[in-house]
């Protein structure tokens, strides 16, 4: 399979602040590399940001 890019959307409703938000997309971008990898898949990039 060719590279692509993979675009994600979510909503979510927290009390937590922005950073706090920002701080879990980034954990949880870090720990997908290593589920992918075991799927065959390899992620090379990923970033997250919160748009209001």
């Amino acid at each position: 399979m060719p590279d692509c890019t993979v675009i994600a959307t979510f909503q979510v409703t927290t009390e937590a602040d922005r950073a706090q938000v920002q701080a879990l997309l980034d954990q949880g971008l870090r720990e997908l590399a290593p589920i992918a990898s075991r799927y065959g898949v390899t992620i090379r990039d990923g970033s997250a940001t919160i748009e209001e």
